[in-house]
């Protein structure tokens, strides 16, 4: 499984699909972000106050995925939905 965490917008995205959980303890331990491959990831600091950590372990960031929510919408990231059919000017 593919997993972006966005600790700044309480954002998880998870296999394509976007997700909203609590990330405030992340980002209390100046964590921005947490990218996962499925095999190998890295963790991201607030203001490059550190390089990227590679990590191998998942585990510790896996209760984020599972708490999240899906957000409110129909947008999949790997769907036809959210395409532009020329009346959402929001989606170009």
């Amino acid at each position: 499984m593919r997993v972006s965490i966005n600790t700044r917008d309480n954002q998880v995205f998870a296999d394509g699909k976007m997700h909203g959980a609590d990330c405030s303890e992340l980002l209390s331990k100046g964590i921005t972000a947490v990218q996962w491959d499925g095999s190998a990831g890295e963790i991201e600091f607030v203001g490059h106050a550190k390089p990227n950590e590679n990590i191998e372990d998942f585990s510790p960031y896996q209760k984020y995925v599972d708490a999240a929510v899906p957000w409110p919408t129909s947008f999949d990231f790997h769907s036809d939905a959210g395409k532009n059919d020329g009346n959402d000017p929001a989606v170009r």
